[in-house]
């Protein structure tokens, strides 16, 4: 099982979605017949990430009247956008090959709009959250996500 120093909320996501890049890169890497595996490692990942900043970030923050009329109110909603578009490009990667070109294309695809949404909660979101909770209310959602993975992560069988 994995241990993070603690870490508050925003440190917590960033080391997040860095290994989360390494984990694509090492799909992209390996070999035809290990790309199914690892993907098949890597998604309920993606998932529980999702889970985490939904319930302990964004869904706050949405609610948070400190919150009111900045991006971040409106994050949760445009986050779940973002998800609903990612979760159809994952079906179609399921319908293919992992084998094959077809299928690392697909996966490619799937990477640069995760990207894509990263970037996004990395220069407009994540650095505006200490502008409207506290270091301590951070540090308290910080250990309240790395729990949640923890346990999740041993529920999946992770």
């Amino acid at each position: 099982m994995e241990r993070y120093a603690i870490m508050n909320a925003v440190q917590f996501l960033l080391e997040e979605h860095k290994k989360t890049k390494a984990r694509f890169a090492e799909i992209e890497a390996a070999a035809p017949q290990q790309r199914g595996a690892l993907w098949h490692a890597l998604q309920p990942e993606l998932k529980i990430h999702e889970q985490l900043e939904d319930t302990y970030l964004y869904g706050p923050l949405a609610k948070d009247p400190a919150a009111k009329g900045t991006p971040l109110a409106g994050f949760e909603e445009h986050q779940d956008e973002d998800v609903e578009a990612l979760e159809q490009e994952i079906h179609s990667l399921l319908q293919l090959d992992p084998t094959t070109e077809a299928w690392l294309s697909q996966l490619r695809t799937i990477r640069d709009a995760l990207m894509d949404h990263v970037k996004e909660e990395e220069t407009e979101i994540l650095p505006k959250v200490k502008d409207v909770w506290s270091s301590d209310k951070l540090d308290m959602s910080g250990k309240q996500m790395e729990a949640a993975k923890q346990e999740a992560m041993q529920l999946a069988h992770l």
